[in-house]
């Protein structure tokens, strides 16, 4: 069996996610973009829209090659850029800001995060596996008015 493989593991991811229904009911939109999942860079302005924001990037690998196969091993990265719900004038309501990324990281993480194993297709990338790395991290990041940034990380085995 041959398979075309053209999209880089970003490109699939983004693909992928954009796919779930459950995933971008809880994200952003507007005029430009239809769902708010990039890659690379986020292309959106989250801030004081009470939604949240995906991107997805390849970073380095978490394991080295084997001399046996064409197996990859990169990492996946995908932050999660989420606004704070805020009342009628405007105003965030800074503590369920964690109360919502943590929702969005079960929803995202029940995706990436295949304990059950199995081949999947993101894209045109045949995945073989993606499992976390570890919890959601907050990380700096120029916050406007209690917009919060978490970085997750999954160890993605593909062809």
């Amino acid at each position: 069996m041959t398979i075309t493989q053209t999209d880089d593991l970003a490109v699939a991811a983004v693909t992928y996610l954009s796919a779930i229904t459950e995933i971008t009911d809880l994200l952003g939109s507007d005029d430009v973009f239809d769902t708010w999942i990039f890659r690379d860079d986020l292309l959106a302005v989250v801030e004081n829209t009470g939604k949240s924001a995906l991107v997805v990037r390849q970073q380095g690998s978490w394991a080295e090659a084997n001399q046996h196969n064409t197996m990859r091993f990169p990492r996946l990265i995908v932050e999660m850029y989420v606004d704070p719900p805020r009342d009628t004038l405007g105003n965030a309501e800074i503590s369920t800001v964690d109360d919502v990324a943590d929702h969005l990281f079960e929803v995202i993480d029940f995706y990436l995060h295949r304990a059950r194993g199995g081949e999947e297709m993101w894209g045109t990338r045949l995945t073989l596996g993606s499992y976390r790395a570890g919890e959601p991290d907050r990380f700096p990041w120029a916050d406007v008015d209690g917009t919060q940034a978490y970085r997750l990380t999954y160890n993605v085995t593909m062809i």
